[in-house]
């Protein structure tokens, strides 16, 4: 830091030397020099407003707040040029948005933001098209009622670009180039409002401003919906009946329980001043890890390219709002890649690349789709090898939802005890039998820097508002018990429907196929995945299309059997039911075609099975055989149905 303070203070005595005349350069270097001191912290915050504000009256003054396409003093500019004039307007309008927001009293600058389009080659324009629109919040609180936000929280919430002013009081008038949402303990229309807020519910009043679309992009993958029970229990408050949802809760000595049992089955001491945090769903759990890392200097993260859409999309808006201190980069173990092999390859890479003071592996242990389990020792000797050369701090972010109760984090502790580790699990499947949404994060109890995380992830959790609700509790804290069990019984029977599927193929075509399932000396190690997926063989003299569409197919003939199974993408209830899903179209139809493309096997997709510890298995065989002779023929030769 001295050194790069040293040049921070240079670059400023050449201001003093060097023509001013406006350009583009000179309003970068404003803007970098506000981003440097941003980064120093508060001893500079007074220079981070001066570039901030200079950079802005420059980009005005250049009528940057025109777009490109729109001026005609600029047609001379080749597609490339007016992009960089987007890029550079952009980013300094977000120095100049945090500013305004972390100053006591900031000095506002005539700024139109809605005549500038994005930049159409940034990353940001593949999730969602929300940012294009975004504009200043001005949040107007109900006089005598609590904000909803600190100080604190709205510099938080700047991390991620978030334009937010909080007031107290009514608005008065139209404000124009900005969205005023009024925040009331219940809910009434407001003059001059665009939004109301009220109950935890967002009341939409001017759609041009406000699109729904946009909302649900980012409610789907940083928070959550209002559950099922808080719905019915708001529903009879509104209609003036008596209120029967919602009613009941865990007693202290079950939720002790229950955040104990998370402990140990996710592998480290129970220790009630290290509790897990519960949240209302996986993915708020996800998102707020990653905005205590923003807090923190930001993070590069390191994922398969193929993990969950949403935990893939979730990273992708981080990285695309924060592009500066968030980053995300994949490995890839489609196929027969192997698992180390692939992360070994790609922290190898990111060594080289990593810009903030903290790399994350987020790995999914077994991962989605594929189920592969990698070698902990192996893991943990790449993890160090990357901390040491790089000097960065690193955590390992184990996503265990398809074997809950697998105890990795004991694995790792006992190969690399000085390693920081986190547990991630999402309990909607095997801990609540499908009886609530709920994710949460468990720390590895014996390590300051785990524990130190979680803290700060519980704080994000309460700002969001995400952490779990009473009924979630209630349901976890009765339905948690036993989950070990479950699982094997549900191993159980996926193994034996796999070895029945398998033989099946095998009889009809003569083809090998190969099963997307962990072994049985993993699953003897605790992972007792109840999934697995494979690829059908492909119909000979088939159209590409008829091989390509196979998997829907079939899981379309097996979900005839209403009752024994369903066209779901979850796992874990303890139903009787099993799912069916073709993940390319379902729980990873958020990540890149290419990478769908290298799941493809002779031109057909994965298809995924999930089994429930008391499923039928004699049924679901009979079911499968039956779908295998509609497709292949009835009989041992391959006699291809089209």
């Amino acid at each position: 830091m001295d050194l790069a303070t040293s040049y921070f203070k240079r670059a400023r005595k050449a201001l003093n030397c060097i023509d001013l005349t406006p350009s583009l350069d000179l309003l970068m270097t404003y803007t970098l020099l506000c981003r440097f001191a941003s980064e120093v912290g508060d001893q500079s915050r007074h220079l981070e407003e001066t570039f901030a504000l200079k950079s802005m009256e420059l980009a005005i003054e250049m009528r940057m707040n025109i777009d490109p396409d729109d001026s005609p003093w600029l047609l001379h500019l080749s597609v490339r040029e007016k992009e960089e004039r987007r890029r550079a307007f952009w980013y300094s309008y977000r120095a100049y948005s945090i500013v305004q927001n972390l100053t006591a009293s900031p000095r506002k600058l005539p700024v139109w933001i809605q005549t500038v389009k994005y930049p159409s080659q940034d990353r940001l324009n593949n999730i969602g098209q929300f940012h294009h629109q975004s504009l200043l919040v001005v949040l107007y609180v109900q006089q005598g009622t609590k904000a909803p936000f600190s100080a604190a929280h709205v510099k938080t919430l700047a991390l991620l670009g978030a334009d937010l002013t909080v007031v107290s009081g009514a608005p008065k008038q139209q404000e124009k180039g900005k969205v005023v949402v009024a925040f009331r303990d219940s809910f009434e229309a407001v003059q001059f409002a665009d939004a109301v807020v009220a109950q935890s519910t967002l009341y939409i009043l001017n759609k041009d401003k406000i699109k729904s679309d946009d909302v649900l992009v980012i409610r789907k993958r940083l928070s959550t919906p209002l559950t099922t029970p808080v719905c019915e229990r708001r529903l009879q408050e509104w209609a003036g009946v008596k209120v029967t949802a919602d009613t009941e809760s865990s007693t202290p000595a079950a939720l002790a329980e229950f955040y104990a049992h998370l402990q140990t089955m996710s592998g480290t001491t129970a220790d009630p001043t290290a509790n897990p945090v519960v949240f209302t769903a996986g993915l708020p759990a996800i998102c707020a890890t990653w905005l205590a890392l923003l807090t923190t200097g930001g993070a590069d993260i390191l994922m398969a390219s193929t993990a969950y859409g949403g935990s893939s999309q979730l990273t992708d808006i981080f990285a695309a709002r924060s592009p500066t201190k968030f980053t995300k980069s994949t490995y890839d173990i489609t196929g027969k890649n192997d698992i180390q092999i692939a992360i070994k390859t790609s922290l190898d890479k990111l060594a080289k690349t990593a810009k903030t003071p903290t790399t994350v592996l987020f790995v999914e242990i077994p991962t989605n789709p594929d189920m592969k389990v990698p070698d902990m020792a192996v893991l943990a000797r790449h993890l160090e090898t990357y901390a040491k050369t790089t000097k960065k701090q690193v955590l390992l972010l184990v996503d265990t939802t398809f074997a809950p109760a697998s105890q990795v984090l004991q694995k790792i502790t006992a190969v690399a005890p000085n390693l920081t580790t986190m547990v991630f699990i999402s309990m909607s499947k095997s801990v609540s039998r499908g009886h609530t949404t709920a994710g949460t994060l468990v720390a590895n109890s014996t390590s300051s820097p785990s524990r130190a995380l979680l803290s700060k992830i519980r704080e994000i959790g309460s700002l969001l508002d995400t952490t779990a609700k009473r009924d979630q509790l209630y349901r976890l804290t009765s339905n948690h018990i036993g989950v070990e069990t479950r699982c094997l019984k549900a191993y159980t029977v996926a193994a034996s429907v796999g070895t029945a599927l398998v033989a099946s193929i095998h009889r009809r075509t003569s083809h090998k196929m190969d099963l997307a399932f962990v072994t049985p000396e993993q699953a003897a190690q605790g992972y007792t995945t109840s999934t697995f997926s494979f690829n059908l063989p492909p119909l000979p003299h088939a159209p590409a299309h008829v091989n390509r569409d196979l998997a829907q197919r079939f899981v379309d003939l097996l979900t005839e059997h209403k009752g024994l199974f369903k066209p779901c993408v979850s796992f874990g209830q303890d139903n009787g039911v099993v799912y069916a899903t073709v993940p390319a179209t379902s729980t990873q139809g958020a990540i890149k075609e290419e990478d769908k493309a290298k799941q493809l096997v002779g031109g057909v997709e994965l298809t995924r099975l999930s089994f429930a510890p008391g499923c039928d298995v004699g049924k679901v065989v009979e079911a499968i055989e039956g779908a295998l002779d509609v497709i292949y023929g009835v009989g041992a030769g391959v006699g291809a149905k089209l």
